[in-house]
């Protein structure tokens, strides 16, 4: 068969529709500080241009940016247990750069994103925005051009993440990052910081649904890489199931046309899952609730002998394909009725018996084995 998923086309194991994702937690590390509302730039673009370019980039004087960097620094060394100063800062200059290409704003209502607060803040006029002296290691130039370079891709592939794995980060994430980061064309294997604080802290605070138009808007004008371009249309977690279910049933018809014949209510229910998840790219997604997208119910009970018959045809033709190993269908198969068990045997029986073969052709086979 030519069926080739890897664990990227698959996106997690979540199914189940009725699971929640990142809970919002407003942890005082997460925020993003901005300089005190008095001393805001005139021009600020609440994301306007957002719609159409990749990076809205905001009117914005030296001495706004540096207290931005500096203030966040501080509290980060202040909020951040056991943070050195180079972690500390390098998180801060990310924070600078969302500041500065307008990707958060404290005067957001969070209702308007469709969460429950607001994680940028304004800086106090007694918190200290003084660089310190010396300043900290890690601070060089060479650093900081790199970051600029690969910021659009930092945002990126936070963004993919969030959409296929359901939260920002968590600790079994950091090697996933590391492979998609080298699919970048990115040969080290973080860009100076842990994923984790990148991911947590330096860009925590853009808005989920800015953090997505964004990557969605960068792919469409080539502004990050082909490794998240590509991946922009990823399936969410919380319907992987669903589009292994569809890879597999498209693959498997090809040679035995008359599997949806004998399934017909599963398919019939995947279909409508199908039809549903196209309202909205995050319908059906366990984060759904960041996009004011809908829940969908699914019913694994009907789609069982689906997943039975998919596994079935995995085992006899292509054993170590890594479809054959989804959790997902696994458990979707364990509820699957007694038709599903029974098909799933007769695909077993016609490798090697032609007549039991001919209930799953259009024509009856000849020879030994399909």
């Amino acid at each position: 068969m030519a069926l080739t998923l890897t664990n990227e086309d698959l996106n997690g194991e979540c199914f189940i529709l009725g699971a929640e994702g990142e809970i919002e937690s407003q942890e005082l590390s997460q925020i993003l500080w901005f300089p005190a509302a008095s001393s805001r730039p005139g021009s600020w673009p609440h994301n306007q241009a957002l719609g159409s370019v990749p990076q809205a980039q905001m009117a914005t004087t030296s001495a706004y940016l540096s207290a931005a960097l500096w203030g966040n620094f501080h509290k980060l060394k202040a909020d951040v247990q056991g943070i050195n100063d180079q972690d500390a800062f390098r998180i801060a200059y990310l924070r600078m750069l969302v500041i500065r290409e307008g990707l958060a704003d404290p005067e957001s209502t969070a209702a308007s994103h469709h969460v429950r607060y607001n994680i940028a803040r304004y800086l106090g006029t007694d918190d200290d925005t003084s660089a310190p002296n010396p300043a900290p290691t890690g601070s060089d130039a060479a650093w900081r051009n790199s970051a600029r370079e690969k910021f659009t891709n930092m945002v990126c592939i936070v963004a993919y993440f969030f959409r296929v794995r359901g939260h920002h980060f968590q600790d079994s994430f950091e090697d996933r990052f590391k492979v998609v980061w080298k699919k970048c064309l990115y040969n080290e294997d973080d860009p100076g910081l842990k994923w984790e604080y990148i991911a947590r802290h330096a860009l925590h605070a853009i808005f989920p649904d800015t953090l997505d138009a964004y990557w969605v808007n960068s792919a469409e004008v080539s502004a990050c890489a082909g490794a998240l371009t590509k991946r922009v249309n990823s399936v969410p977690a919380g319907i992987a199931g669903v589009a292994a279910l569809r890879r597999g049933l498209d693959d498997i018809v090809m040679i035995l046309p008359k599997i949806p014949t004998l399934v017909p209510d599963a398919v019939s229910h995947l279909e409508d899952i199908e039809r549903q998840i196209l309202g909205n790219r995050w319908n059906g997604s366990i984060n759904r609730r960041f996009y004011n997208a809908q829940a969908i119910r699914v019913d694994e009970g009907r789609l069982g002998s689906l997943a039975a018959v998919i596994l079935a045809a995995l085992d006899q033709f292509a054993g170590n394909n890594p479809l054959s190993k989804s959790n997902a269908l696994k458990r979707i198969a364990d509820n699957a009725p007694i038709t599903g068990a029974v098909i799933a045997r007769l695909i077993a029986t016609a490798v090697n018996t032609p007549e039991a073969a001919s209930g799953l052709l259009l024509e009856p086979v000849s020879g030994a084995g399909l």
